[in-house]
């Protein structure tokens, strides 16, 4: 192995032994950047693999190699997992790693008093104005030890920077204020485009329009009249239903202008106020505002990716979101020689299509299964032909709800076994738990109910006494069930992407391998939601043939993770 020298220094710097093959897969990525200069490199990690390490050791290499100042960019998609992120590295210095979070997560204590409710962040941040000012004391006493400022200060300083993915396209959209750096690594990468369209959706209806129009009658006092014009005619215009798939980039432009003049209008009032720190508060606030609609609406224009419209018309909303990051990904957002995406469900044809990178430009390289794949035991189960048509046979769903009643009868009476049953809507989780209830089978049900939030109910499935059975439409990702916690789990339908959202039904008529690919990754996620550690196991019953179909598909690279078999009786 060509980098195997420069990998275990960087192990050994980090104060960590690599686990079994954690060597030769980093030295493949890093042979794919340096040798066969690849751009972008897709890293498939089963979890176990130890992501997190793998990334610090690829980027503590890389830099090592180039030697250059700024090492890397770690991302994720939120701010919970870049803490934990963090915590694995906070301990050597903020010369190496720091965690990077919106401004509205820093308190600002300048500006924050006891007689106000709540508190001022720094998304208000004055500290320009109290140095124009000449406000020593407060820069003294205040800014200069806030830990927004600070960490502002250590931006293009500090070596790693571990921010979440909004965070990172304010930066490459709005602001640019990152200096380049050796790599970018996008963990969790098979989030980046759900991320990155939610950021970019351009949402207005009359009645978001109505609250801009008070909010600037109210600071602007109807100082530019034509910004006013142009927020009531686009108004007017929703509710008299002229805008369309046709038209409604004309009315992008409208808002546009208004959201520019009124950015420029707050702005001018602010740089204005003098010693009046909380009219400029007020007005920098508001200028921030419009400046991100417009900025939305400007790369859209700009950029002219691929999105979709859609108007609602009860609610009088329009619509306007990304499908993928697509072009903009190389336009916008990539300054560093090289990124690096890493999931436990990643495909080189997922980032390949969905981020529009030249496939020349793309080398995949796969992780084996950490764990035994027998603790991972997947049976297709006396499989029907589910889909919306054949859901709506009342016999079709009898045999599901007699088929999984009969799973969790067996695991509870003859194995004394937890279990997870993976639905595909609140009413036919309804129907199984009558189904379990009426079968006479001595479990409790834990039953996800339309309303209720998920958490409070997986906290009471683990702390429950006796055995036990957790029913939901919604815990294909984000839930750990350990050990004995959960020992089999019954997925009743393919997972396919609702087509009532309007991206999606896109998706699947324009791009369908990837609206395939999103269903086989939610089917891998969902059969590893019991089995978290290298001893442990579970068993995932699956009683649909189209997720069958999609499991064999081959598209599906992580079928090499689960022992398959099939069976149609108990």
């Amino acid at each position: 192995m060509k980098f195997e020298k420069e990998i275990l220094e960087s192990f050994s710097g980090l104060g960590m032994t690599p686990r079994e093959n954690q060597v030769p897969f980093i030295n493949d990525v890093i042979e794919a950047f340096f040798e066969r200069k690849k751009k972008y490199v897709v890293l498939n990690a089963p979890t176990g693999t130890g992501k997190s390490i793998i990334g610090a050791v690829i980027a503590d290499v890389i830099n090592r190699l180039k030697g250059t100042k700024l090492a890397s960019l770690i991302l994720m998609h939120n701010n919970a997992l870049t803490k934990q992120y963090y915590q694995t590295f906070s301990g050597f210095g903020e010369d190496r790693y720091i965690q990077l979070k919106g401004a509205n997560n820093y308190k600002c204590d300048a500006l924050s008093t006891d007689d106000k409710e709540g508190l001022i962040n720094a998304e208000n941040c004055a500290q320009q104005k109290f140095r124009q000012e000449g406000l020593d004391d407060v820069l003294q006493k205040y800014c200069n030890k806030c830990q927004y400022a600070r960490l502002k200060r250590l931006k293009n300083v500090t070596k790693n920077i571990i921010t979440n993915f909004s965070y990172y396209f304010v930066d490459r959209q709005f602001s640019n204020v990152f200096e380049a750096r050796d790599v970018v690594i996008w963990d969790e990468a098979h989030t980046i485009n759900d991320a990155f369209c939610e950021h970019n959706a351009i949402y207005f209806s009359k009645e978001r329009l109505h609250k801009f129009y008070e909010e600037l009658a109210d600071i602007l006092k109807l100082g530019d009249l034509e910004i006013f014009k142009q927020l009531k005619m686009v108004q007017q215009h929703l509710e008299a239903g002229k805008i369309n798939e046709t038209n409604y980039k004309s009315y992008l432009k409208v808002l546009l202008d208004a959201y520019k003049s009124a950015y420029n209008e707050a702005q001018r009032i602010a740089d204005e106020s003098g010693y009046d720190i909380q009219k400029y508060t007020k007005y920098s606030k508001v200028a921030k505002k419009y400046f991100n609609l417009g900025c939305k609406i400007g790369d859209l224009l700009e950029y002219n990716y691929e999105h979709i419209f859609e108007f609602n018309e009860k609610t009088l909303e329009a619509t306007v979101k990304p499908i993928f990051i697509g072009t903009m990904f190389e336009q916008a957002l990539v300054h560093s020689d090289y990124n690096l995406f890493m999931s436990a469900t990643i495909s080189k044809e997922y980032i390949t299509e969905t981020l529009a990178l030249k496939e020349e430009d793309v080398e995949f390289v796969k992780v084996p299964p950490t764990f035994p794949k027998e603790h991972k035991q997947i049976i297709f189960f006396d499989t029907q032909n589910l889909n919306y048509r054949s859901m709506q046979d009342p016999a079709t769903v009898a045999k599901l709800c007699a088929n999984s009643a009969k799973i969790v009868k067996v695991h509870v009476e003859q194995f004394q076994e937890n279990g997870i049953i993976l639905t595909p809507s609140f009413v036919v989780t309804e129907k199984l738990a009558e189904a379990i209830r009426k079968s006479g089978t001595k479990v409790q049900i834990f039953e996800h109910k339309r309303g209720e939030k998920a958490e409070p109910l997986i906290e009471a499935f683990k702390k429950s006494k006796g055995l036990a059975v957790l029913l939901s439409p919604s815990m294909y990702e984000g839930i750990d069930l350990p050990g004995d916690l959960s020992r089999y789990q019954i997925i009743v339908k393919a997972p396919f992407p609702s087509l009532a959202e309007k991206r999606m039904d896109y998706i699947l008529k324009n791009h369908q391998k990837i609206y395939n690919l999103l269903t086989i990754q939610k089917l891998v996620q969902g059969g590893g939601r019991s089995v978290r550690s290298m001893d442990d196991y579970a068993v995932t019953y699956i009683l649909d043939s189209n997720a069958q179909r999609l499991f064999n598909n081959s598209l599906n690279v992580w079928k090499d993770e689960f022992e398959v078999s099939s069976m149609t009786t108990m």
